[in-house]
């Protein structure tokens, strides 16, 4: 794939008020690099952990093998919590020394284009289809469970529309520490205005939902509000990455492969640093 600067990229956007009952979609149908919308190839990665359900909603939990007192909220994409990449992650973190949740926050419903020409044919009808109001408050109630079961260092961790669920939980009213977001998507400049946990957001440089430019507009905020997210909190953009290299990468592309590592090695580096604690990583 050829390089092409975000800052040359047009194609569509989605616009997500803050409760997301309200979608405007203006879309190009040809697959072009950095859109959103382009499912995970296949990946044979079985996962370390369990499936449990918490209150009717269906978790993934993978734990360290020593006690520890800090945990980790993965909030996927719209891929869902079953996407082997992302359990992969989550396996990584929790051998790093956290308690790991992976709720499914779509109801066992992820997205799949309904036009094999437009891979975002119904998104709109599908985002509208799930509340992030809804989401917002059952991450909530996860995060209250996780601190009674008596994690006292909690981090949180989201991934595309994961992002939009997860700076609604940054507002000094939750259990969570530390933040970290890659790939974000439909977040505003207002709402990381709020923000007052630390926190890290990677961004793709090919990204048609949130540009290069608008990440480090994202950095410039948490800048000047240093003195209530602490100055440790920074952006940073991944050279020749896409939107979602992350957590939607074939593990056969070695460039692809080594470019997510990479991010995966900054995330629990992130962790390790915020969260008090963890066990020795294995």
């Amino acid at each position: 794939m050829a390089e092409r600067s975000i800052l040359d990229v047009t194609g569509g956007h989605v616009n997500v008020d803050s409760t997301g009952s309200e979608v405007k979609a203006s879309l190009k149908k040809e697959v072009i690099p950095g859109q959103c919308c382009i499912p995970p190839p296949f990946c044979d990665y079985q996962g370390l952990g369990t499936e449990e359900t918490w209150n009717s909603m269906p978790v993934y939990i993978t734990t360290p093998k020593s006690p520890t007192s800090s945990a980790v909220l993965i909030i996927s994409d719209i891929y869902g919590w079953q996407v082997p990449q992302t359990r992969l992650l989550a396996d990584k973190i929790a051998a790093a020394g956290h308690y790991v949740v992976v709720p499914d926050f779509m109801e066992n419903d992820f997205f799949g284009s309904s036009d094999p020409n437009d891979e975002y044919a119904g998104l709109p009808e599908y985002l509208a289809r799930h509340s992030m109001s809804k989401a917002i408050a059952e991450a909530k109630e996860i995060l209250r469970k996780v601190q009674a079961m008596g994690f006292n260092s909690i981090g949180g961790a989201g991934f595309c529309w994961g992002t939009k669920i997860l700076v609604s939980l940054l507002k000094g009213d939750t259990p969570l520490a530390a933040a970290i977001m890659c790939h974000p998507s439909f977040i505003t400049n207002d709402e990381m205005k709020e923000v007052k946990v630390p926190l890290v957001v990677l961004g793709a440089e090919i990204d048609i939902v949130t540009a290069a430019a608008q990440v480090m507009e994202y950095g410039a905020i948490l800048h000047d509000n240093a003195a209530i997210v602490g100055s440790e909190s920074y952006v940073k953009i991944y050279k020749g990455a896409d939107h979602g290299w992350t957590t939607r990468y074939n593990l056969n592309d070695v460039e692809a492969r080594n470019r997510a590592e990479t991010a995966h090695e900054e995330i629990i580096a992130w962790f390790k640093n915020r969260l008090s604690n963890p066990t020795a990583a294995l």
